[in-house]
C-alpha cells in the first residue's frame, strides 16, 4: 500500500470545535474543557483530545475503504470461549455493516 501524501504546511487543516483549549497551534494539540467532558457520559467526537505530529494527510474515503468479505466469528468461539462468542455475536447483530473512516 503506498504511503499517504499530505500537505507540507498547515494551510489545509480541518476546522475544530471552538471550545477546544489549544495547547499548540502547529502541530495541533488541543483538549476539551473539563466541563464539556463531565456534561455527558459519552464524549462527542468533535470534543476528542487532538494531538497531531504534523499536517493531516488528505485522504480519499472511497480509495481507502476497507471491506472484509469473508469475515466470520466462528474462529473466535474456539479461541476465546462462549463469553467472547456471545459478545461478538451481539455486536455483529447490532452493527451489520461498518465503514472505517479516519477522523
Amino acid at each position: 500500500m503506498p504511503g499517504l501524501s499530505g500537505p507540507s504546511d498547515y494551510s489545509q487543516e480541518p476546522s475544530r470545535h471552538p471550545c477546544l483549549q489549544i495547547n499548540a497551534k502547529e502541530p495541533f494539540n488541543a483538549e476539551p474543557p473539563r466541563s464539556a467532558l463531565v456534561s455527558s457520559y459519552v464524549t462527542p467526537v468533535e470534543l476528542f483530545f487532538k494531538r497531531n505530529h504534523g499536517p493531516i494527510p488528505l485522504v480519499d474515503d472511497i480509495e481507502r475503504l476497507c471491506t472484509f468479505p469473508y469475515f466470520s466469528l466462528a474462529p473466535c468461539y474456539h479461541l476465546f470461549g462462549y463469553l467472547c462468542w456471545g459478545l461478538l455475536l451481539g455486536l455483529s447483530i447490532r452493527f451489520r455493516k461498518a465503514d472505517i473512516v479516519s477522523i
